[in-house]
Formats: C-alpha cells, sequence, structure tokens
C-alpha cells in the first residue's frame, strides 16, 4: 500500500443503508441486528380503549398528560359563564371541580359548603384552591411544583378556580355532575 492510499474496507455483515461511506472507525461501533433474535415473538397491536360510559369522565394515568393546562390561567373569557362564577361565586366551581377530579361527582355541594365556610371564617381558602390544584396536576399529568400552585392559589383564586374547572371539563358553569346510576 502507497503513502496515500487508504486499506480496503471489510465487507459489514449487515448491509449499509447511509448512502455515504462510513470511516473504519465508525463501523467498528454500529450496532449488529439479527433477524430472528427473539423467535417467536411476534408484537401485537394495544387493545383500544374500554368505551367510555355517558357522564363518567375518564382521567388519564398520573404522568401521562401533555404536560400542560387546557387553558391558561388568564383565559377568562374563553367561558363567559364559567368566568362570572368562577368571580362571583367561586364556592360552586371549586366544588364540582373538586368533586370531578376526586372521583365523587356527588359531593360538589359539600366541597362548596366548605369552601365557603373556609373563606368566610380563615379567608385561607387559598389552601383548599392549592390542594385541588395539585391534584387536578397530578391527574392529568401536568408538569408543576408546589410553590408556583401556592403563588397562583394565593395571588388569584378565581383565575386557578376556573383553569381548574376547565381542565376537568367543566363547561358553561354547567350544572350538577351527572348522577351516577347503581
Amino acid at each position: 500500500m502507497g503513502a496515500g492510499e487508504t486499506p480496503p474496507r471489510a465487507a459489514s455483515p449487515t448491509p449499509n443503508i447511509n448512502p455515504t461511506p462510513m470511516p473504519p472507525y465508525a463501523q467498528a461501533h454500529q450496532p449488529q441486528m439479527q433477524p430472528n433474535a427473539y423467535p417467536g415473538y411476534h408484537p401485537q397491536p394495544s387493545a383500544p380503549p374500554p368505551p367510555m360510559a355517558p357522564g363518567v369522565a375518564m382521567h388519564p394515568a398520573p404522568g401521562t398528560g401533555t404536560g400542560a393546562w387546557n387553558a391558561g390561567l388568564c383565559d377568562c373569557f374563553s367561558d363567559i359563564p364559567l368566568c362570572c362564577m368562577a368571580w362571583w361565586c367561586t364556592c360552586i366551581p371549586y366544588g364540582k371541580t373538586h368533586a370531578r377530579v376526586s372521583g365523587n361527582d356527588d359531593d360538589w355541594i359539600m366541597w362548596s359548603a366548605i369552601w365557603l365556610a373556609v373563606a368566610c371564617f380563615t379567608g385561607c381558602q387559598c389552601v383548599l384552591e392549592l390542594m385541588t390544584r395539585q391534584k387536578v396536576r397530578e391527574t392529568y399529568g401536568i408538569q408543576g411544583d408546589t410553590c408556583k400552585d401556592f403563588m397562583i392559589a394565593w395571588c388569584c383564586t378565581c383565575c386557578s378556580t376556573q383553569q381548574c374547572a376547565v381542565q376537568v371539563g367543566q363547561k358553561n358553569c354547567d350544572g350538577p355532575p351527572p348522577l351516577r346510576m347503581q
């Protein structure tokens, strides 16, 4: 071999799909595919999700959400009736949201009354909103942290209540959540 010549390349056991030739040092680090590495293994397509019963909300598994809220914190005017209810009677959308995310839609009146009592007697309704906001984030796989949730719940309880209500599917200040027939 001369001074400017390169050594001939060894034949590769797998065909090179890339049209540009690879240098010998890169070929040594390429994984080798074996056609029958797992004989008898045939991957099956995943089963479709079960059908949803009318009036029952299905929540995604924790950590499988999009990582973002369906509505922004200041998207108040995207749903005017819900906006009005969140600003002037916050206890109702709070109660409905907490009941939906907790899985018992029938408890919304109780949670609304708890919010109203805490707001009237202690002024610390932001603590309830913080707990519900964290539960919504956990249920829908939304990224965030406790410090940010606390600041949002403390500084803008109404906006946080509406954002959580939109996330769990409340629209137009709908009536009580549907009753489940046993």
